[in-house]
Formats: structure tokens, C-alpha cells, sequence
């Protein structure tokens, strides 16, 4: 079944290769851009900003397959950003990441969540 698990320096390389798999509309409604370094730059930052609580879902033998974050703004803000690999899209695994990013959330004192989905973006 899926294995979700914080994120682990070990996990960059699974990572990008899950998001080299990812459709060019789907990286593009995760990142909002059409550039391809922008997706390594952005995980990159996920390994060096400590405001940031990320989740990865993990397929037995397939590897990552979709990622969460939950960025924190102070004040008891924070934001959820979803990424699921193309294939496993439409399984639940959007719904298990936000609850375990909820969970994060809900220990950092987290009193409002905001996530953002482009208007046609309807996965």
C-alpha cells in the first residue's frame, strides 16, 4: 500500500525522479511555472528551510510517488503544497498527505490553512 514518511535527505535523488514522471501540466500546477530547474531548486529548498514540515509517499517498488509540504508563515498561517505522481493520481493519496500535513499543522500551533489549486486544475 503507500508508506508516508517525513521528509529524509536521503529522499532527494526518489524525489526528483518522481518529478521528472510527473506530466508537464502537473508540475506546472505544483509549481506554477513551465520551467524545468524550478521543481530542483524548489526541493532543494525543502532540505534547508527549517519553516517547512514536508510528507512523502512512498509505493513498494516504485519509490516516491508523491510529495506535501506545509509551509509556515508565523502567526498561525500556513500553506499545504500537494505534488502526486500522474499514475497515482485519483487513489486518496492527496487526501492522506493533507492529513498528515495536518497533523504537522496541528503541532506547530497552526490555526489556518491555506491551499492553493489553479482554476483548472481539477485532480
Amino acid at each position: 500500500m503507500y508508506l508516508l514518511a517525513d521528509l529524509a535527505a536521503r529522499d532527494r535523488a526518489d524525489l526528483i525522479a518522481m518529478v521528472g514522471r510527473c506530466s508537464p501540466d502537473s508540475r506546472h500546477s505544483r509549481f506554477l511555472t513551465w520551467s524545468a530547474g524550478a521543481a530542483t531548486n524548489h526541493i532543494d529548498t525543502l532540505f534547508q528551510d527549517a519553516r517547512s514540515r514536508t510528507v512523502v509517499v512512498r509505493v513498494r517498488g516504485t519509490g516516491i510517488v508523491a510529495v506535501g509540504s506545509l509551509f509556515l508563515y508565523g502567526d498561525g498561517l500556513a500553506e499545504i503544497a500537494l505534488l502526486v505522481e500522474d499514475a497515482f493520481q485519483g487513489r486518496g493519496i492527496g487526501r492522506l498527505l493533507v492529513e498528515a500535513l495536518r497533523t504537522h499543522a496541528d503541532n506547530e500551533g497552526v490555526t489556518s490553512l491555506e491551499l492553493t489549486a489553479l482554476a483548472n486544475n481539477t485532480r
